[in-house]
């Protein structure tokens, strides 16, 4: 929860100013329990959390949201394609390098909060 651990770890830092290093200690186990919860999905969605977030606060007129993958847990450990269908769910598809064949999908309508999906779209 990419968004979430941002807005976590500034807390963290204002209590340690304030003399609560034992909060702090363990807003950081909690911080690392709710990342370890995600999937692969949720962790896309996160990420266009904070894109849209910035992106409001930024003035611009367009953006782009990166994301970086990882493998675990619950996520691709090779190539995999993300579709969002229109108004309802973001979905990874991870596939098998040699075969390009499916072997885990995992999924989420997290980003429908922020983001409107008017048609589905495929990223490869």
């Amino acid at each position: 929860m990419y968004g979430n651990s941002v807005r976590a770890t500034a807390s963290l830092h204002q209590r340690r100013s304030t003399g609560r290093a034992e909060q702090a200690s363990a807003d950081r186990i909690r911080i690392a329990r709710i990342g370890a919860c995600t999937d692969g999905a949720t962790r896309i969605a996160n990420d266009v959390e904070s894109g849209v977030n910035a992106f409001t606060r930024s003035g611009e007129t367009s953006t782009s949201i990166k994301h970086v993958p990882e493998a675990s847990p619950d996520g691709c450990a090779g190539p995999y394609t993300v579709q969002l269908s229109e108004r309802s769910s973001l979905l990874i598809w991870c596939k098998d390098p040699a075969t390009m064949t499916i072997v885990a999908s995992h999924t989420t309508t997290y980003h429908l909060r922020f983001v409107d999906v008017p048609q589905q779209f495929s990223v490869d």
